[in-house]
């Protein structure tokens, strides 16, 4: 296993599987994801549930605008 992954969380990759970006830096108990989805309306947030910790909410791309904003 790469040792990029031993370290829990949420990657994406947005080429093809060749590298792979961290993106849950800011989400309390990472090490707890149960669950992730893209968001259905905003192709840069991503939301992910914690195991007794509720929704999270995760930016790509560099991506400030918050969740509600289009």
């Amino acid at each position: 296993m790469d040792r990029q992954f031993m370290n829990p969380g949420i990657y994406v990759s947005q080429d093809g599987g060749n590298t792979w970006d961290k993106v849950n830096k800011q989400l309390g108990n990472y090490d707890k994801i149960i669950d992730a989805k893209p968001d259905p309306y905003n192709p840069n947030v991503i939301w992910a549930a914690g195991w007794g910790s509720g929704w999270h909410v995760a930016y790509l791309n560099g991506y400030q605008g918050g969740y509600l904003a289009k």
